[in-house]
């Protein structure tokens, strides 16, 4: 069996159809699957630095093989120059985003797999047909892409269950040190416990990591009353793992917090144990290790928040929150988790260290639908960028303005639908960056055209 000598996808282009260079568009999505993020906080650089995971070290090396294939006519030194730069600028624009985490590792992961990229791409060039670039655009794969883009807004803009209260168990009681079944005792002293039905912005938690539990409630710095308050003695032993309400106060706290579907914990507390896990319950509202409706607890030095909605599982302990180790012996320690609807944010005197999305846990994709949004409306920008100058033919030859249009165009559908209703203060974001990589999409075009033009 012999294959012809000539290759298709070199040369000039084919009629009716335009080039697709492949190095923009790969480094968009780079830049949009990892330097893009949906909150920004103060910068932070911790232990993880030098840590090394096997899957984060597999999917850092596959990220880049795209790159290095794209960049397979240039020489193996210029390629890893060019991986290196944007890892790096990839891994310090990390150290302002809550979500991520920077470490030194990634960049020499995300080398290797420039040099996988290149080094396949090359060999595969010498002994086959296929090109990695450019490839063409004819209205076939236009239209492709068209159907790609509904059924990508269709998957990411379905709505899940609703993140709310309503399947909290009205028999969980309010503790502290412990559990009702006594086997998650905590080592410690609490200063003290609030409990709001409401969420406290993060103005008003730094606010109160400033004072002590006494000024900051006597104050009233929070805009709501607590709807619980409590000061334990320095010996915890008369209250640990004792319902701390009953009756009718018990009843009023479940229906407020259920009606409301928001909270707020704020704890005062030192740690007598670094070590301590389970999580020790530091406090919570629950009837058991696996029966909870919220609990705050110590594994080692990392708090761990847990929420029962209708998108955790029942018990109320999966998915969970955890900060990165930051707890010290006997060191006083103000924790804040707050819950608007959406989001679990923890705080820890008063530095935000952690956020979970309930509500986009219950879509089909919790990651496209909150840390990946911005990649997910680059996606749906480009796809329609493409439809836009491939299938409709729109502004030719001025591919980039029909590209800014059609992600434009594909930004405003995909939030019509829905797409970022797990995320809505990052809405208005999204047309931004569909237009983005729509303009990306369509200089790419207009690259691969000239050189077209040139070849013939």
């Amino acid at each position: 069996m012999s294959f012809p000598t000539h290759d298709p996808l070199s040369g000039p282009g084919r009629r009716g159809s335009v080039g697709l260079r492949l190095l923009p568009l790969v480094l968009a999505a780079v830049w949009a699957c990892t330097a893009l993020s949906v909150e920004v906080s103060s910068p932070r650089l911790d232990d993880r630095v030098w840590r090394v995971g096997l899957g984060d070290l597999l999917v850092n090396i596959v990220l880049y093989v795209p790159l290095g294939a794209a960049l397979r006519r240039r020489g193996v030194v210029f390629a890893v120059m060019v991986g290196a730069l944007l890892s790096a600028g990839v891994e310090i624009a990390q150290l302002f985003y809550p979500d991520r985490y920077t470490a030194a590792t990634d960049v020499a992961a995300n080398i290797a797999g420039v040099l996988i990229g290149w080094v396949l791409s090359n060999r595969s060039a010498r002994r086959s047909v296929w090109r990695i670039d450019p490839i063409f655009l004819t209205k076939r794969l236009s239209i492709f892409a068209a159907v790609l883009f509904v059924s990508a807004v269709w998957y990411l803009s379905l709505p899940g269950p609703r993140s709310d209260f309503a399947n909290w168990d009205p028999d969980c009681r309010l503790i502290v040190a412990d559990e009702l079944t006594r086997d998650r005792s905590w080592d410690g002293a609490i200063e003290a416990l609030a409990v709001f039905d409401g969420s406290l912005s993060r103005r008003e938690i730094e606010r109160c990591a400033r004072l002590d539990a006494s000024s900051a409630l006597d104050a009233h710095v929070a805009s709501l009353a607590p709807l619980y308050f409590v000061r334990p003695a320095e010996s915890l032993d008369s209250i640990r793992g004792v319902p701390l309400v009953g009756g009718a106060e018990q009843e009023r706290l479940h229906e407020r917090l259920v009606s409301k579907n928001r909270l707020t914990v704020l704890v005062w507390f030192r740690t007598r144990d670094e070590n301590q896990s389970g999580p020790a319950r530091i406090a919570g509202y629950s009837k058991s290790p696996y029966a909870q409706n919220f609990s705050l607890g110590q594994e080692n030095r990392e708090i761990i928040f847990r929420l029962r909605t209708r998108t955790t599982v029942p018990g109320g302990f999966y998915p969970q929150t955890k900060t990165r180790p930051l707890l010290e012996k006997n060191r006083r320690t103000f924790v804040a988790a707050t819950y608007d609807g959406r989001n679990i944010r923890v705080f820890v005197d008063g530095r935000y260290e952690a956020r979970l999305n309930l509500c986009a846990h219950g879509r089909r994709s919790p990651f496209l639908s909150d840390s990946g949004l911005p990649a997910s409306a680059a996606f749906v920008g480009g796809l329609f960028g493409l439809v836009w100058v491939g299938a409709l033919g729109w502004l030719r030859p001025r591919y980039g303005l029909g590209g800014a249009l059609g992600g434009l165009a594909g930004g405003l559908i995909f939030l019509a639908a829905g797409g970022a209703g797990a995320l809505p203060e990052f809405a208005p974001w999204v047309p931004v960056v569909s237009v983005w990589a729509g303009t990306v999409t369509g200089y790419s075009v207009t690259a691969a055209g000239e050189d077209y033009e040139a070849s013939g």
